[in-house]
């Protein structure tokens, strides 16, 4: 690992503080929390998810001590904590979280297939062409014979999909050794957490794995590393084993989610939903604004005070203690009103849980994260307007989610069919890779039927056109 040098820079601070005393505008100047106004610039528009994906001051150590790279960012300033907001989106935001699992389910849910090896690039007629019951029980039979997936055939595939939508990459090691004479091929889909690139000057890349990643784990927990494909290393046991690495976007180490651009509106969704599980939970009453006369021995407007308890000042303190920022919002509030201007004052405010505004964003929401996810609303079971048609939802799926599932099936079946191929070479089982597997549409039968009642044919073959490895 290099070392590199931080050259830190200093700004010169003005402590000529007791000049000629100027007018001050509370708003402004008591609690002032950014510099003066500019000129609207997209440019300046700071990212709503920043303090999201900031890391924690351990794992940018890390990062700064260990030559493994970030989902994100530079040296300094890593922002791995990005990968997290990912996952979380998946798991918190239920229209992001949803495209995702019915996509996965429809890509690759149904019934595994055998058919003649496809050509990535081009349609080619003997692709079409039947594969023979005695065929397909050869390559299945010699698949279960030789082949282990860690985590099941149908299931690997199912994570191969869920990581690729919601991070961008995912990772699968093949592994083999020899014992008696006997090959077997160990498949294994890791973590989204679990690998990270690592530095190196070699001409291939090289892979980290370990469950954690933090300076504690690693000194009694080596990370193992394993080479990229098409390179293979063995270890001291007699295991070979190679990475695989699905990847999407333009970045040379880590991946991107294609539905990046709806992020924002996933982190909405999910930040709606803990506003209104925190005003069920936590207030009992209303908000409260309490007014109560000041003075110069009780300051209920305390800026010392909060900037003690550790705060910028006494609004910083307000917003981490009132508002949804809090981990336990409070409902009280005490203000201070200028001295001898009478009696105390108790206003109650209502919570924001107007059904309108909830329904509105929530719509936009809905509305952002499909398309970015090249999907429909009704394709998630969101009801919709049928019009005239008793179809609707099979001719919004053919003409609108097809085309996306379709794809998305191409990318996951061509990664794999290319792992189990490789496998094939090591076995020395080339005549395999002229087969490739792939994954029925589970609602393929409705389909087949739908065309058969619009055109008046018998249509029950599959158009679905899967791909697989190259050979």
């Amino acid at each position: 690992c290099k070392s590199r040098k931080i050259v830190m820079t200093e700004r010169t601070i003005d402590m000529d503080c007791c000049g000629e005393t100027q007018a001050t505008n509370p708003k402004k100047d008591l609690w002032a929390r950014r510099s003066g106004t500019r000129s609207m610039s997209l440019f300046d528009i700071k990212s709503p998810l920043e303090n999201e994906v900031a890391d924690s001051k351990e794992l940018g150590d890390f990062f700064k001590k260990w030559p493994f790279i970030p989902y994100a960012g530079t040296q300094l300033v890593s922002s791995h904590g990005l990968l997290d907001l990912f996952i979380m989106l998946r798991k918190l935001s239920p229209t992001h979280g949803t495209c995702i699992s019915k996509k996965t389910e429809y890509a690759v849910g149904g019934r595994i297939k055998i058919i003649n090896a496809v050509n990535p690039v081009w349609n080619l007629l003997t692709e079409n062409s039947d594969v023979s019951l005695q065929e397909q029980i050869m390559y299945s039979g010699n698949i279960d014979t030789f082949f282990k997936f860690e985590q099941g055939l149908q299931e690997a595939h199912a994570a191969i999909s869920t990581f690729y939508q919601s991070v961008g990459e995912a990772y699968v090691e093949l592994s083999y050794s020899t014992v008696n004479g006997q090959t077997r091929i160990n498949i294994n889909v890791h973590k989204e957490k679990h690998v990270l690139p690592a530095k190196s000057e070699t001409s291939y890349e090289i892979y980290g794995i370990s469950k954690k990643w933090n300076d504690d784990y690693l000194k009694k927990n080596a990370p193992r590393l394993v080479t990229g494909y098409p390179e293979f290393t063995t270890d001291e046991n007699g295991v070979t084993r190679t990475m695989f690495v699905l990847k999407s976007g333009e970045l040379d180490y880590h991946g991107r989610p294609k539905s990046e651009n709806g992020t924002v509106y996933a982190y909405r969704e999910v930040q709606d939903s803990i506003y209104l599980t925190k005003q069920a939970a936590g207030n009992f009453s209303g908000q409260l604004i309490i007014e109560v006369e000041g003075g110069q021995e009780t300051d209920a407007i305390d800026n010392e005070g909060a900037q003690g308890a550790g705060f910028e000042d006494f609004a910083h303190r307000f917003e981490n203690n009132f508002s949804m920022k809090a981990e336990k919002p409070q409902s009280v509030l005490i203000t201070e009103r200028p001295y001898g201007a009478g009696e105390m004052f108790v206003f109650q405010v209502k919570p924001n849980t107007a059904e309108n505004w909830y329904d509105i964003t929530g719509e936009i929401a809905i509305g952002h994260i499909t398309r970015a996810h090249q999907v429909t609303p009704r394709f998630i079971g969101k009801e919709s307007s049928n019009g005239f048609s008793d179809n609707a939802y099979l001719i919004d799926y053919l003409t609108n989610v097809e085309p996306t599932i379709n794809s998305l099936r191409e990318t996951i079946i061509t990664f794999t069919n290319t792992i189990i191929n490789a496998g094939w070479d090591i076995l020395n089982m080339q005549d395999m890779k002229k087969y490739s597997i792939t994954f029925d549409n589970p609602i393929q039968s409705m389909i087949d039927l739908f065309k058969m009642q619009q055109t008046g044919t018998d249509n029950t073959q599959s158009n679905d056109n899967p791909v697989s490895g190259t050979n």
